[in-house]
């Protein structure tokens, strides 16, 4: 539901909260590994890439590595 909720608030260009939400996600994923989850985490940031400079985009990127997951293009795949 967080990616979701991600995509939709990517959509209206609510960036910093749909990377706080993405974070959320992120953190799950530490506890309950699940292939669909950080498949749907990593789609949802894919979307967020038109904002991969802003200091939101680039915490969730280094939550994401931390957990290891990346999305293609992002700068954490990098």
């Amino acid at each position: 539901m967080l990616t979701q909720y991600a995509r939709a608030l990517t959509m209206t260009k609510e960036i910093p909260e749909a990377a706080a939400r993405l974070t959320e996600a992120a953190d799950i994923t530490r506890q309950h590994s699940s292939a669909r989850l950080a498949k749907e985490i990593n789609q949802a940031r894919t979307r967020l890439e038109p904002w991969a400079t802003t200091t939101d985009v680039r915490h969730l990127d280094a939550t994401l590595h931390s957990c290891g997951l990346t999305a293609a293009g992002s700068a954490a795949g990098a």
